[in-house]
């Protein structure tokens, strides 16, 4: 996995438990390999479409081979050890060129 379109609370508590259950299936992952963004970040809360814009999100990731950044961000939730863990959020967009293993990305975005 290269990334991963989290649903993103923005609060201390939340965003901590979202990685928790991430963390649990991604475990195996090499450390800070996995980067994590959230579309509220780009464009707010889009509360119950929040799942499709995500999606879309990806899907244009994807396409035009760029990982957006995290607009805003300037340090990770203390509440979560992202040192030890496989992620790191998406601080800077960055290329996202196809090689020798496929591009891979997963949307953890809940639109309820």
């Amino acid at each position: 996995m290269d990334y991963i379109e989290a649903h993103g609370t923005g609060t201390l508590v939340g965003d901590p438990i979202e990685l928790a259950a991430l963390n649990e299936v991604y475990r195996g992952a090499q450390t800070g390999t996995i980067e994590v963004g959230s579309i509220k970040t780009n464009i707010g809360h889009m509360d119950t479409a929040a799942g499709v814009a995500s999606l879309v999100k990806t899907a244009l990731a994807l396409k035009h081979e760029r990982i957006p950044a995290s607009l805003n961000f300037s340090t990770p939730n203390s509440r979560f050890d992202f040192a030890s863990s496989p992620f790191r959020v998406a601080a800077h967009a960055r290329d996202w060129l196809r090689g020798t293993k496929p591009r891979r990305a997963s949307v953890n975005c809940l639109g309820v």
